[in-house]
């Protein structure tokens, strides 16, 4: 199977922001409005709101992340935090299905376990990059 490229993510798009691994008490609000201010529409999975150790239990995180990574109307699927949690759902994923979407994922920490699997088994490219935690206060510099 010949690796693939996900789709490429252009403002006017829409994200997706879950929370694969540990649940997060990130605000929201400001990462909205973050990335709204780069031009990209968000969609928060349900993951997001949840407190707790983790982002749900195993079959409700596969279920989602599955659901963002696929049919959801999302173009591209953004973690929100890493810590812990994604090893316990890797099992659970179609793989078949998240190549055929071809959506652009993008994290890094306990995430490394979910790109590992999907360059595995769907031969999708994805991206290790900075996550709704790393999002702060927007900046202005010379190239906006």
């Amino acid at each position: 199977m010949n690796w693939i490229e996900p789709k490429r993510l252009a403002p006017g798009m829409t994200i997706g922001i879950m929370a694969p691994a540990s649940a997060s008490d990130e605000d929201l609000h400001r990462i909205e409005d973050i990335c709204n201010a780069r031009g990209y529409n968000v969609l928060f999975g349900e993951s997001a709101h949840r407190k707790g150790l983790y982002g749900g239990t195993p079959e409700e995180q596969a279920q989602e992340f599955q659901y963002t990574m696929t049919t959801a109307p999302c173009d591209a699927v953004l973690a929100l935090r890493g810590g812990y949690g994604t090893m316990r759902y890797l099992d659970l994923l179609d793989y078949k299905a998240i190549r055929k979407y071809r959506k652009a994922f993008i994290g890094y920490s306990d995430c490394t376990a979910l790109h590992m699997a999907i360059n595995r088994y769907s031969r999708l490219i994805t991206y290790h990059g900075p996550m709704g935690v790393d999002f702060k206060e927007e900046r202005k510099t010379d190239i906006d």
